[in-house]
């Protein structure tokens, strides 16, 4: 599978692995109605270390991320500076990159700046989850073969194609080119992600057809079936231009149809070439194939002597001929939304110059691939078009922003939709959500745990950092133990003012739990010959807690 090297790869394919967790301040004049926020959260702060700090709380919680990048043009006129110029930007790769930033061209400050932030994204999905990345034709090469190498080229879904300008939109007069057509790569986490597929009243429109047997035909067996065959005049295909459901459809047989179906295959291992022997324009009536309400199907052969192919007619499938029958439809992979992408700037009451998405854009892609309840992640928030569309929708979201419009834009654009204020969608408001900013490592410059670190804090990281999975706080079991995974129990002996020891008043308390036993303590005073057998290992805090 190819993949992409440029200046500066090696120092940040591992960094976020190397990034300490972050702790979350609750800012709660920022917040609202907490009590309903139901997991709704905005972070303000660079989201590389927003991400991997949330990720003891909502690994492989979320079924569907959208981000918006920074699409690279070099256009410094964007409220979110897509030049990959933003101060926090260039002061990461100052610190991760370091004296090679010299020497990056803006495409490789790019690549450096996106990749760990995508293999993040990918640990917050769940199995089932979907990621869309919304981007421009400047570095939308690169972004292809960068998630094709993260997410793996075989869960490459679709490329979706949005028109966001009209043709005749005055642009800069220096463009040699006029860009209507921005795309969103999809991509899914495995296998067991599959879209919601939209239905429609299934249409016999296509089905015109009728057959009159003018003649008796003669018998043959083919393929172990018996075969019909009507010879020019002994029979007439019957177009009757409108629709019925006990009419036929017209299918040529070839291309993708030979191998596609048992009608396409049988044309293809038994009528291919029998036009030496049974002539031109004949027609066969072979029995025993299809599902529809007719235990025939008919094929016609070749009609000149220089054709190979064929047709073939096809009764309304059985399982679509009682009146609520439904088709599914495919997902369109173009959209023409220069209007909405126009009308769009005073969206939520927040004005972006340019870039902002429309809300009926994600509106849409949630439609194919989330349900209400569903968490919903978007990194690059921007002006919090994905948090308010997910709001409305009836999803839960995370919402992450590093530049002051997550004060300006994002928290006031959803604390307008929670009241009520933003109305689209005929919303009426309701619900809540916490606002975070970035505050201090989990660990201090001396390698001891941060005081501000709680007993509830460190237990849901620990269990993060044993399991890979993530604990909510209503889930956290009664102290010290914090969950069992596994037939593996984790305990945590922590006190943020006082040393903790595991001696023999614990052990008596959790040698009954049957399975391995983890605990994590400031100090030990049991005999390894105990703890070993009892299955205990114990974990000294803080130098056996993962921070990074």
């Amino acid at each position: 599978m190819p993949s992409l090297n440029w200046i500066g790869r090696q120092a940040v394919i591992n960094h976020y692995k190397e990034m300490p967790y972050h702790l979350l301040d609750t800012k709660k004049e920022l917040s609202y109605n907490i009590e309903e926020a139901e997991g709704n959260i905005i972070v303000h702060g660079d989201n590389l270390v927003a991400l991997k700090s949330l990720l003891p709380y909502y690994s492989k919680s979320a079924k569907f991320c959208y981000i918006d990048v920074p699409y690279n043009t070099g256009n410094e006129e964007w409220i979110y500076n897509d030049n990959v110029n933003d101060p926090q930007i260039r002061k990461w790769l100052g610190q991760v990159v370091g004296k090679e930033l010299d020497d990056l061209s803006r495409h490789d400050k790019w690549l450096c700046m996106m990749y760990p932030r995508l293999q993040l994204l990918k640990k917050f999905l769940r199995d089932d989850g979907f990621i869309c990345v919304q981007i421009d034709d400047s570095e939308g090469a690169h972004l292809r073969v960068m998630m094709d190498e993260i997410f793996h080229s075989s869960n490459y879904l679709a490329t979706i194609y949005v028109q966001v300008r009209y043709a005749d939109k005055t642009l800069k007069q220096d463009m040699n080119f006029h860009k209507q057509i921005e795309q969103i790569l999809v991509y899914r986490r495995t296998p067991k992600a599959k879209p919601y597929m939209k239905s429609e009243e299934y249409s016999y429109d296509k089905f015109t057809y009728t057959i009159k047997e003018k003649a008796e035909g003669r018998e043959i067996e083919l393929g172990g079936k018996r075969v019909v065959i009507f010879n020019p005049g002994e029979y007439e295909i019957i177009n009757k231009e409108e629709g019925f459901k006990e009419g036929l459809k017209e299918i040529w047989a070839s291309g993708t149809i030979l191998d596609g179906n048992s009608s396409g295959r049988f044309f293809r291992d038994y009528l291919t070439g029998r036009k030496e022997g049974d002539g031109l324009g004949v027609l066969y009536k072979v029995y025993g194939i299809g599902e529809d309400m007719y235990d025939y199907r008919y094929f016609t052969g070749p009609k000149r002597s220089n054709a190979t192919k064929g047709k073939y007619y096809q009764g309304v499938p059985l399982d679509k001929m009682s009146d609520d029958a439904e088709s599914i439809k495919s997902i369109p992979n173009f959209y023409d939304m220069a209007a909405d992408f126009g009308n769009c700037r005073h969206e939520g009451g927040v004005e972006f110059k340019s870039g902002k998405k429309p809300e009926k854009l994600l509106a849409t892609l949630m439609e194919y691939f989330t349900r209400e309840d569903d968490v919903v992640i978007d990194s690059f928030s921007g002006s919090g078009t994905t948090a308010a569309v997910a709001h409305k929708m009836k999803r839960k979201w995370i919402a992450i922003e590093m530049g002051d419009h997550c004060y300006t834009h994002v928290q006031k654009r959803l604390l307008s939709v929670v009241k009520g204020t933003d109305s689209q969608f005929n919303w009426n408001g309701g619900g809540g959500f916490r606002f975070y900013e970035l505050s201090v490592p989990l660990t201090d410059r001396y390698g001891q745990i941060n005081k501000s670190v709680s007993y509830e804090h460190l237990a849901r990281h620990i269990y993060f950092t044993e399991t890979g999975h993530s604990v909510s706080e209503d889930d956290l079991l009664e102290k010290p133990l914090i969950a069992e995974f596994r037939n593996t129990f984790y305990f945590l002996l922590f006190e943020n003012d006082q040393e903790t020891v595991l001696d023999n008043d614990i052990l008596a308390e959790i040698k009954k739990y049957n399975g391995t036993k983890i605990v994590y303590a400031d100090r030990n005073v049991i005999s390894s010959t105990h703890l070993k057998a009892h299955d205990i290992m114990f974990k000294q805090i803080p130098y056996q807690v993962e921070v990074k």
